[in-house]
């Protein structure tokens, strides 16, 4: 019993490791997002005052695409790197699942969860796609906000 307690426990370590790493890669992506979205707003707020000279218009447009590219192209990256450590959480409570249809069902704690889990809230599917949608809104902010850079800028 000692060496299926020892096990259990290296398993549900490197399932909560994971799970840790996958929720701080999230907030770190809607955060550095939120920072740079607001900042390239500020410009674009900022642009839309007028300057007396174009120069420095132009200046401001070239920053504000400067903010959104990179924008885009963290977003991108940190979808990628979310998908992988979603991958690695899914390999992990697999593997939990896996090991407790080795033990008595009374003790098969974590197989209950997820079965608890699956009947009672059916919006996990939901949360998923939410989630899914939100990382697709990202890159439609950054092009509306270069789209408004481009009317301030230009029109």
């Amino acid at each position: 019993m000692k060496k299926a307690d020892s096990k259990i426990s290296n398993l549900m370590h490197g399932a909560r490791l994971q799970d840790y790493l996958l929720q701080t890669y999230r907030s770190m992506h809607l955060t550095s997002q939120s920072i740079l979205f607001a900042i390239g707003t500020g410009l674009t707020v900022f642009n839309a005052k007028g300057f007396e000279n174009r120069i420095d218009s132009y200046i401001i447009f070239v920053l504000t695409i400067a903010f959104a590219t990179g924008g885009i192209l963290f977003s991108r990256s940190f979808s990628k790197v979310t998908r992988s450590r979603e991958s690695d959480v899914d390999y992990w409570h697999g593997k939990l699942l896996e090991f407790e249809q080795k033990i008595p069902v009374e003790d098969q704690f974590f197989t209950n969860f997820k079965k608890h889990q699956l009947s009672h809230n059916l919006d996990i599917n939901v949360r998923a796609k939410l989630r899914k949608k939100l990382f697709c809104w990202i890159p439609a902010m950054w092009i509306f906000l270069i789209l408004a850079s481009i009317y301030f800028t230009f029109l």
